[in-house]
């Protein structure tokens, strides 16, 4: 992909930060409403070394968020996973908290 993605919207909800397993892997899940006619509510993730980009959004805010698509494969279920990473947070001034 080429293209920057980028996802605009109001924080609706924050979760924690969890650590996972020996190294010490984070990971924590923010959920936006879209700014459009039919808006979605769309779940990101901020994992690894963004892990700490959670900690720049709140709920109310308004914000640009850009990220990556990316997909796993579970062999033992035969499935393919979709997630949604934040690679980049920017609130929006003026509006939102």
């Amino acid at each position: 992909m080429s293209d920057e993605i980028k996802i605009t919207g109001e924080v609706i909800h924050v979760g924690e930060l969890k650590t996972y397993g020996t190294n010490g892997f984070q990971k924590a899940e923010f959920v936006i409403k879209t700014d459009e006619e039919y808006p979605q509510e769309i779940p990101i993730e901020c994992a690894g070394k963004k892990a700490d980009l959670i900690e720049k959004v709140s709920v109310g805010e308004s914000v640009d968020v850009y990220v990556n698509l990316r997909g796993n494969y579970w062999e033992k279920g035969e499935r393919w996973f979709p997630s949604i990473s934040a690679w980049r947070v920017v609130t929006r001034s003026g509006e939102g908290k």
